[in-house]
């Protein structure tokens, strides 16, 4: 039960909440931090393939997504997917698959001397002259006849 102004809200289990509603009531109520969790589903089915399904019910988690959301509203669908006594203790997220990313949990560290710094640092800085100098050419090189054709 989420209390806003005098008005008491109360949820129900499969309810979808709009962006907004969701926004203001993100907070999972009633769940002992070992009680917590998330559940990421990727499915290669067709309809699926570029959706990922999130279920969880672990705050933490949900400030992630809530930043996720807030960037590309559009691309999200939320269901409260757990009630207890109208508080909500979990959502059901559907959205972009690409929020989701697993790595291999190593932090990658590079031992180099000085001097192996300096000779990347010079080797970027040339590429970086030497691609803007190309990119520069080209622009001016180039022409396109409109009614040239192309075979395939």
């Amino acid at each position: 039960m989420v209390i806003k102004g005098e008005q008491i809200m109360k949820f129900e289990q499969g309810q979808k909440l709009t962006v907004d509603e969701f926004l203001k009531n993100c907070v999972v109520k009633g769940l002992m931090a070992d009680e917590q969790e998330t559940s990421i589903l990727l499915s290669r089915e067709r309809k699926f393939r570029d959706k990922a399904r999130i279920y969880t019910s672990d705050n933490t988690f949900i400030t992630k997504i809530k930043k996720a959301i807030q960037k590309n509203p559009d691309a999200w669908e939320i269901v409260v997917a757990g009630t207890i006594n109208g508080d909500i203790v979990g959502f059901d997220f559907v959205g972009p698959v690409n929020v989701v990313r697993i790595g291999s949990g190593k932090k990658r560290t590079r031992n180099l001397t000085d001097e192996q710094r300096k000779e990347m640092g010079e080797r970027l800085r040339k590429s970086i002259f030497d691609n803007k100098d190309i990119d520069e050419d080209e622009e001016d090189d180039e022409e396109f006849d409109e009614d040239e054709e192309f075979d395939d």
